[in-house]
């Protein structure tokens, strides 16, 4: 707590000690006030409130030893979450919005949200004090497939062979790990496609086997999938770019090695019509761009270019699937990923669900040279990503979680990551598995 006096008290009291000359039996009385003490605080300074409250659900109170009431309060703008509440001139603290537990919106996502309070005496001194208000979960109604975790326990299918990329003369077995929920009466499930990180040189996709099993418990099929990594390094924006379209290439023959499944046979579960891709950092990148580069849109760098031409063209040649069987997605969630080109987002991008950190130093949040390998390539990143579409798609085709003021890269908590998957999910609900007529 910080104890402040007003600015005229203690001007009064500096003009008393000035002139009143040293001490004896004739010093004259104190003035009233010149050395006002501020209000002591007598509430809690921890609150727990229920989703949803609308009206206020605390209320300050404070004492004055010299009795200097009545007392005025204010909500201080130094409270990390201070923005988010209003208090009347009493002391009845209330939200300005309705909190939802499920949305958090408080710094840390973290559903603690911390208020700096102060209270001012009838004198003018005053006391500033430190509020945490910890909104509770309530139960909102029967869980939303896709949304919410409705199923308990999953099943996995591992070591499912996809396809084959090439690596020189050789070439690089690619699988992928399928996972859904047990006990579910659907045969066929919408399907989320999981890609790793690791700057096209690390990684693998049994680092993301917990998201899945949560998009399993959700109702999703859930699909981990390797792709070609870069033998070493990038060191130009040329081999970066080639290390994208390689991934880009794999995660679209796994699309369509899905799709195949669901034309033909239905081993796993998947609802073609209803296929969407999560990515984190370079799957990330993946990602974004299946969401917004389509076959008949040019490619930035004539190095991605050429590769291309010589390489399969948009479908690549991961598997002998393409041209026969689409590669077509319907939504995207991007973690901290980027594009190459803000002219690939247009009227026919995907819904997309961004999340990023606003001063990422691997993947920017705008549009800047890249930070996991210093090569200078210019990406596209989310925040950028969300002026797109913003301007050139529909504020309905997109849900954003942008981490404002932090120094990051990927750094979602367990909160902030649940809250990605939960509004991702109602979101490729309403745009996609259960649009409204």
């Amino acid at each position: 707590m910080r104890q402040f006096r007003s600015g005229a008290l203690l001007a009064s009291a500096f003009l008393f000690a000035a002139c009143s000359g040293g001490g004896g039996s004739d010093e004259p009385e104190p003035l009233r006030g010149g050395n006002n003490i501020a209000p002591t605080v007598t509430s809690a300074d921890i609150v727990n409130v229920d989703e949803n409250v609308a009206g206020g659900f605390y209320q300050a109170s404070a004492t004055d030893p010299e009795g200097d009431t009545p007392f005025s309060w204010a909500v201080s703008d130094q409270g990390t979450d201070s923005s988010f509440f209003e208090i009347t001139g009493d002391g009845e603290l209330s939200f300005i919005d309705a909190p939802d537990f499920e949305s958090p919106r408080d710094e840390n996502a973290d559903n603690e949200y911390l208020v700096e309070l102060e209270v001012r005496d009838a004198l003018g001194a005053i006391r500033f004090f430190s509020l945490r208000v910890r909104v509770q979960n309530i139960d909102d109604g029967d869980p939303v497939r896709y949304v919410d975790e409705v199923f308990t326990d999953t099943f996995v299918t591992r070591n499912v062979q996809y396809g084959e990329g090439k690596r020189g003369s050789s070439s690089v077995p690619l699988f992928m790990d399928v996972f859904g929920p047990s006990g579910d009466a659907e045969v066929l499930r919408p399907t989320m496609i999981l890609v790793h990180g690791g700057g096209f040189t690390g990684g693998n996709r049994q680092e993301l086997e917990e998201a899945a099993e949560s998009f399993a418990r959700r109702g999703y099929t859930a699909v981990t999938v390797d792709y070609r990594l870069l033998e070493r390094a990038p060191q130009t924006e040329d081999e970066l770019t080639i290390g994208a379209i390689e991934a880009f290439h794999d995660v679209l023959a796994a699309v369509r090695f899905l799709q195949q499944d669901f034309i033909t046979q239905e081993i796993y579960g998947v609802d073609g019509e209803k296929v969407f891709v999560f990515g984190v950092s370079a799957g990330a990148v993946v990602a974004a761009t299946m969401a917004t580069f389509e076959d008949d849109e040019t490619f930035p760098s004539q190095a991605g270019r050429d590769y291309l031409a010589a390489n399969g063209g948009y479908e690549g040649e991961t598997n002998d699937l393409g041209g026969s069987v689409s590669s077509e997605i319907q939504g995207v969630i991007s973690l901290s990923g980027a594009i190459l080109d803000a002219d690939w987002i247009d009227a026919d991008s995907k819904p997309i669900y961004i999340a990023h950190d606003e001063f990422d130093p691997i993947v920017p949040c705008g549009t800047s040279a890249e930070g996991a390998h210093n090569t200078g390539l210019v990406v596209v990143g989310g925040c950028s990503m969300i002026e797109g579409y913003d301007m050139r798609n529909s504020t309905e085709n997109f849900r954003t979680l942008i981490k404002i003021g932090n120094v990051g890269h990927v750094s979602f908590n367990a909160a902030e990551f649940d809250r990605i998957i939960s509004e991702s999910g109602q979101l490729f609900l309403d745009r996609v598995i259960e649009p409204a007529p």
